[in-house]
């Protein structure tokens, strides 16, 4: 049983000085390099140490558990604990980093594991982890200017049950090919949320009114706006409302993923590739 060996090892996988443990603990840096250095710590103050390096006292004492009965509730918890959504959000994405290093390591050690704001301080937007299985996905882009996670389980029945070719898709993709109706996307999703008329687009955009028409229209089929009439100064006007739908980000964010691979290559991280099906396969039920 080496606590100070253990408590070494959690300072350096945090990234703080001995100064900033003592402080939050409320003991003397001397303290803390004493502890390091074959020392253990007052009984009072393993909750605190534990409690500053987010782990159990059964961690910082060497012992290995291994049943998980309280893990979803301790996860619960954990996260639930951050006040700021902005806070919240960032420990879900740690939490994601994790879950992703142990699906490609499996039952290794986590010796080598680099918490993901060291990864992302490291890494430039073409940098990521791909892990593609018969059973599914797992893939995250490692740069802070674009960060995300995507895991998918196949399911049951495969991608392809759901997943097939329909015109549907060519018209939305037509719709999106059109550079003015990209445009007017883009536009929108980086306004305010306010009501407005065919003009803005007109104006501020620079497209006839004839294109606009027609790119309103598309967008009401898509409901990327809904739209209503109103009697003003006894004329009828059509005002719309954008409805900013969240796939717009992962789908741009995805396409700009693409150009990047095409223009500057790709590194990974983790990167397996262990699919030997079609991805759009119909599974026999």
């Amino acid at each position: 049983m080496d606590i100070g060996r253990n408590i070494l090892d959690l300072r350096r996988e945090k990234g703080v000085t001995q100064e900033a443990l003592a402080e939050n603990v409320g003991v003397s840096s001397q303290a803390v390099s004493k502890w390091e250095n074959g020392g253990t710590p007052d009984i009072v103050h393993i909750p605190a140490i534990a409690d500053y390096f987010g782990v159990s006292t059964d961690r910082l004492f060497g012992r290995k558990t291994r049943d998980y009965v309280d893990l979803n509730q301790e996860l619960w918890e954990s996260i639930g604990q951050v006040g700021e959504m902005k806070d919240r959000l960032t420990k879900v994405f740690e939490y994601c980093w994790l879950m992703n290093a142990a699906i490609m390591n499996g039952h290794g050690s986590m010796e080598d594991f680099k918490p993901i704001a060291k990864v992302m301080e490291e890494k430039s937007r073409n940098h990521f982890s791909q892990m593609v299985f018969d059973t599914g996905i797992a893939n995250m882009g490692l740069s802070k200017d674009m960060p995300y996670f995507l895991i998918m389980p196949e399911p049951e029945r495969g991608w392809g049950a759901e997943l097939f070719f329909k015109e549907e898709y060519v018209e939305f993709f037509t719709f999106l090919a059109d550079s003015d109706s990209l445009r007017a996307l883009f536009y929108l999703y980086s306004r305010k949320n306010k009501p407005f008329t065919a003009k803005l687009l007109e104006k501020d955009l620079g497209i006839s009114q004839n294109k606009v028409d027609e790119i309103l229209a598309n967008m009401v089929k898509y409901w990327f706006i809904s739209a209503w009439e109103i009697e003003l100064d006894d004329e009828i006007k059509t005002v719309n409302s954008f409805n900013a739908k969240y796939h717009f980000m992962p789908i741009m964010m995805f396409v700009e993923e693409i150009l990047q691979m095409a223009e500057h290559g790709v590194s990974f991280m983790y990167q397996c590739h262990h699919r030997n099906e079609p991805y759009l396969r119909v599974k026999d039920k």
